[in-house]
């Protein structure tokens, strides 16, 4: 049995900085949430495991998801951007390198979704792999450092020379 977790007493420290848009919709898809669970979790046996518990809040999600308007069919793509974007905030302090063999796995798994030929685990892929290379390119390390300081002490030797310094 899944432990209850108290509700939270104070207000969350980020409830200023999102819309009354925003704020509205995310209650309005707790409720049905909330719905849509014990209406999957009323069909489980009372020795359910945790595993039969986990599958049910998922088929809740999916099933309020479905109901705000998203396609069944977008929903693994769903799945794959939220993994990386997890996976990114767990390895934001060691960004990988990103290499040719990377690069060209994530062109053949764009062109297979092209082709709509991918499959829900190279979304996943993808997803994972195009997280790694936003924080590649996004991370002080992909900046051409070399050069911008080859660049900063030439602008200063020609300042230098100018008349008057």
């Amino acid at each position: 049995m899944p432990t209850e977790k108290p509700p939270s007493q104070t207000p969350h420290p980020n409830k200023d900085l999102i819309s009354d848009d925003q704020d509205f919709w995310s209650r309005q898809f707790l409720k049905h949430i909330e719905l849509n669970l014990l209406d999957v979790i009323t069909g489980l046996p009372p020795s359910a495991s945790q595993d039969e518990y986990q599958a049910a809040t998922l088929q809740a999600v999916v099933e309020t998801l479905l109901d705000s308007g998203m396609a069944l069919d977008d929903f693994p793509s769903l799945v794959a951007k939220a993994i990386a974007k997890i996976e990114g905030k767990q390895s934001s302090t060691n960004a990988t390198q990103w290499t040719s063999a990377m690069n060209a796995r994530r062109m053949d798994l764009i062109d297979r979704q092209i082709q709509e030929t991918i499959t829900v685990q190279e979304q996943i892929e993808l997803a994972r792999l195009t997280e790694a290379m936003r924080m590649v390119v996004d991370s002080e390390k992909s900046q051409p450092m070399e050069g911008m300081k080859a660049l900063h002490a030439k602008l200063l030797s020609v300042r230098d020379e100018e008349p008057g310094n």
